[in-house]
């Protein structure tokens, strides 16, 4: 029998018992754990940026992360059409340790679902209250789940019924190239996605994805209660189930993110995250076009083991990502 969401949220909730139970040791700072959430990408080895510093050496990290996401975007360009109408959720569990000095190695494991959601009247009625338009949803029903692309006369993408399972796992690995708390910090980090998820179902892409990229930021000394972390790399996308004769076999990625401690345990965050398309012949916004999303949100250390983000994205470039989605996550270290 597949695993059930229920099943999925007590395993990460008993592992992260058997976490806090363990030693202390300090958290690091991070941009969010976030990337778009499309069910077009998200499928593909679009990875977070990660820290730009290394854990230490026989320290682990564990977190429980899980994000939210509502589209309703409707296009049609000469003989392409496009519908992506529902809500997607990830859960994802990430573990990584240091097995050595300036290094770090990991483990990701989601789990994936899409069905009609139920976020589509809290969104009308919040841009109702403040005057903003409804878009395309005022041309569909509320709660319905529609991911459907046609290019000629052949429908390439037709999916109306909800699915959930296991996504795609991703092997990770990171080394420290500097680290100087009165400067800079750089770290090399590399992800490796596994084809593990049905990819008929959107759960994952049917190929191996490789990406790497390297990831800088101010160290604590020099910046204070300012700090900042970027970085950007690439992605070797194998060829996948979805779309294989538009799917670009390369893509740009990058991300930037600033954060203000307003108090001793609480930072306030905004970070930008873009990336190339993923897919060439197409006129479509949602699948040829470059993305940027924005991410404000802030992190709450609970103590020098645990924290917890909470993130609200939006698809600065309008409808290259999801209307908005929503992040939780707590990451412990032991």
């Amino acid at each position: 029998m597949p695993p059930t969401p229920a099943r999925l949220h007590a395993v990460a909730l008993a592992l992260l018992a058997l976490v806090l139970a363990s030693a202390a040791s300090a958290t690091e700072d991070e941009l969010f754990y976030t990337f778009n959430q499309s069910p077009l990408v998200q499928i593909y080895g679009l990875p977070a940026m990660g820290s730009a510093v290394v854990l230490a050496p026989g320290q682990r990290r564990f977190q429980v992360a899980y994000e939210i996401a509502n589209t309703l975007i409707a296009e049609s360009r000469r003989d392409e059409f496009l519908v992506l109408d529902g809500e997607s959720r990830r859960l994802t569990m990430r573990f990584a340790f240091s097995p050595r000095p300036g290094t770090e190695l990991g483990l990701e494991v989601p789990y994936v679902s899409y069905d009609g959601g139920f976020l589509d009247s809290f969104i009308e009625n919040w841009h109702n209250a403040f005057g903003l338009p409804n878009g395309d949803r005022d041309r569909f029903p509320q709660d319905s789940l529609t991911y459907y692309y046609r290019r000629g006369s052949e429908a390439l993408v037709d999916i109306t019924t909800p699915a959930s399972g296991i996504g795609d796992f991703r092997l990770t690995g990171a080394h420290q190239l500097v680290i100087d708390p009165r400067a800079s910090n750089v770290t090399l980090r590399a992800s490796l996605k596994l084809p593990t998820g049905d990819a008929e179902e959107l759960l994952g892409s049917g190929a191996a994805d490789l990406a790497v990229w390297l990831v800088a930021g101010c160290g604590r000394e020099r910046c204070g209660e300012v700090g900042w972390q970027a970085g950007g790399g690439v992605l070797w996308l194998g060829k996948g189930e979805l779309l294989p004769d538009q799917q670009y076999r390369l893509v740009a990625f990058g991300s930037a993110g600033a954060e203000w401690r307003a108090l001793p345990a609480i930072a306030l965050k905004a970070q930008l995250n873009a990336h190339t398309p993923f897919y060439s012949q197409t006129d479509l916004t949602p699948l040829g076009d470059v993305s940027i999303q924005v991410v404000l949100g802030g992190t709450w250390t609970v103590s020098r083991r645990l924290a917890l983000d909470l993130g609200v994205t939006e698809d600065l470039l309008v409808h290259t990502a999801p209307d908005v989605s929503f992040l939780v996550a707590l990451r412990t270290y032991f």
